[in-house]
């Protein structure tokens, strides 16, 4: 590396590459094996808790987005660690890899549209708006991503023990995805909280689960996207550090989403077992669901039955 005729700023340049290509990669095999604690750690929290539960759309999502990193880890290995690779197969296997990550993404913030659906009664309107901003959000998400690699230039690498190609990308497209997950996420805090208010003095433990669970996922996730952008934005398309925090970002969607069902189902159990244990009155803890009109009060029922349930009743079947 040190001969004549080679320009000390490229060696410079390649050795700083590398560097952080490696810190890259020793920083998200560490967070691999996050992943693997996590899942060990829960999963007698899974099989005793959710295995049992009837099949439904949440308990699906909850595979997907549960197993998902399983799926995912395997190909992010091939993409960062494969030395054979030429170029041209690694952009495409690097793409590829973008293309999955973002589509656990989506799973994960999935679960917590339902959830937001949920704790606001799961009317026509509600339901109606959040599909709306599900669409419109995620569609623009991958509208940025597709700019984003497309856009993308793969080269030789110089350095194929390292890394298997070298391409230079506009990553500020990424800090515009990394946007509209933040503010997505604080539209659905305003609207948890907003669902939640109405019966905060109910004291129901699933219910204030439900909330707390919300907001601990949306101030995690808020704290890494404003890092990605401002990552995305401040760093020069050669330095590998810029995506340090994006895989994070959809593995921890997906840790979070998961841990926070299996969350809600402890407190559901210890709720019930509660209820049945002491012959506490659970009926007079009641989801509200129909809205107030100008000619009479709040009418209670599950969405437009007008069957009284519990809030704990409510929240259970539908998570």
């Amino acid at each position: 590396m040190s001969s004549e005729g080679v320009d000390p700023a490229l060696i410079a340049t390649l050795t700083q590459v590398a560097y952080n290509r490696q810190v890259v990669n020793r920083c998200l095999a560490a967070l691999f094996t996050l992943v693997l604690v996590d899942y060990f750690h829960t999963l007698p929290d899974e099989v005793r808790l959710f295995w049992p539960k009837k099949w439904s759309l949440i308990k699906v999502l909850f595979i997907l987005s549960r197993y998902f990193l399983f799926a995912y880890g395997p190909l992010w290995i091939y993409v960062n660690f494969n030395a054979t690779s030429d170029f041209v197969r690694c952009g495409q296997m690097s793409t590829a890899s973008t293309y999955m990550m973002i589509v656990g993404v989506v799973i994960a913030e999935s679960i917590m549209f339902i959830r937001v659906s949920v704790i606001c009664g799961g009317g026509w309107l509600i339901r109606s708006w959040l599909i709306f901003q599900f669409v419109g959000v995620h569609g623009a998400l991958f509208g940025t991503i597709y700019l984003f690699t497309v856009t993308s230039v793969y080269q030789p690498s110089p350095i194929p023990s390292i890394m298997s190609c070298f391409y230079i990308a506009d990553s500020s497209r990424l800090a515009i995805g990394a946007g509209l997950l933040m503010s997505s996420g604080t539209l659905i805090l305003i609207l948890s909280i907003a669902g939640f208010w109405r019966f905060r003095e109910s004291g129901n433990k699933l219910a204030t689960a439900f909330n707390n669970a919300g907001i601990a996922y949306f101030v995690v996730l808020s704290i890494i996207s404003i890092t990605n952008m401002i990552v995305y934005n401040a760093l020069p398309p050669e330095q590998e550090l810029r995506f340090i925090m994006g895989v994070p970002q959809a593995i921890l969607h997906c840790i979070l989403a998961c841990r926070m069902i299996l969350h809600l189902y402890r407190v559901s159990e210890r709720t019930m077992e509660y209820a049945n244990s002491s012959n506490y009155p659970m009926s007079d803890v009641q989801f509200h669901v129909a809205a107030r009109t100008a000619k009479g009060p709040t009418t209670v029922g599950t969405e437009s039955t007008g069957i009284t349930i519990t809030t704990t009743q409510y929240i259970s079947t539908k998570v």
